[in-house]
């Protein structure tokens, strides 16, 4: 009997979003977190913007990857100029997909 690994099993394309990004309400001085789950393979490059500016990585921004499929972005110590829109974009070598939510107050 021939037992393949799931990575052998996995399909070769474009990136695809299983589960997408959902506004998110703002609560001043806390992380607010925005995530969604992707399937992609090869590994997709992950990439956030906010307004359309790309984020970096860091103390403000944190890229969280969950296995097997969760993306996230945390926005760290909320703050009103934190509201707007965050876009994900996710890509490999056969495509690019998008999603975007908000981060909204109420």
């Amino acid at each position: 009997m021939l037992f393949r690994s799931r990575q052998e099993l996995r399909e070769k394309g474009p990136p695809r979003i299983l589960k997408e990004l959902k506004d998110v309400v703002l609560i001043e001085g806390s992380a607010a977190r925005l995530d969604c789950r992707v399937s992609a393979f090869p590994d997709p490059l992950i990439r956030w913007f906010k307004n359309g500016q790309e984020l970096k990585d860091g103390p403000k921004y944190r890229y969280v990857f969950e296995d097997p499929d969760v993306v996230a972005l945390v926005v760290r110590d909320g703050t009103l100029s934190d509201l707007g829109k965050y876009t994900i974009s996710i890509s490999n070598t056969f495509g690019e997909t998008f999603d975007s939510a908000k981060i909204i107050i109420e």
